[in-house]
């Protein structure tokens, strides 16, 4: 599945926002709770390949978390991140800055892989309910995303 949002901030903001995680709970209404959970090598607030982190989330009355690793990164272009949910799921985030700097389009695609027979009939028994819930929490996140950098690159005065 594909999501898509077109941002009123410069890609370097949109980036700083969707990478600062210890910052996710207050900026995204569908996330609970994020916490680095990186070794060393992250310690500077660096995001890059290696970068780990738990998120939990609230879906049908459900607290459940998952711990994401990033796995590829080309810093304000393009990372992905990969996470076990009963099958190797893949998050891919795609920044594309418009022409004159001014807007970026995030584009988020989630696929699956894997997994065992009880994913298989769980996904096949509840496909509506999870369709449903990824529909919107990506849709939820994109447009608090936006909210964030859109407040962010407001100059001051207005």
């Amino acid at each position: 599945m594909s999501f898509e949002r077109d941002i009123a901030a410069p890609v370097e903001g949109v980036w700083a926002t969707m990478t600062d995680v210890n910052r996710y709970a207050e900026r995204f209404s569908k996330i609970d709770a994020a916490v680095l959970t990186s070794d060393g090598s992250m310690d500077d607030g660096s995001f890059d390949v290696g970068t780990r982190w738990r998120e939990t989330r609230t879906a049908h009355g459900r607290s459940a978390s998952v711990d994401y690793c990033v796995t590829e990164c080309d810093p304000h272009r393009r990372y992905l991140a990969e996470c076990w949910s009963g099958a190797r799921s893949f998050m891919e985030y795609v920044f594309v800055p418009s022409e004159d700097g001014t807007r970026t389009t995030v584009r988020v695609t989630f696929w699956t892989r894997g997994g065992g027979p009880g994913f298989w009939l769980g996904s096949r028994l509840f496909r509506a309910r999870i369709v449903e819930c990824v529909v919107d929490h990506n849709n939820t996140d994109l447009a608090d995303l936006a909210r964030a950098c859109e407040r962010r690159s407001v100059p001051s005065g207005r």
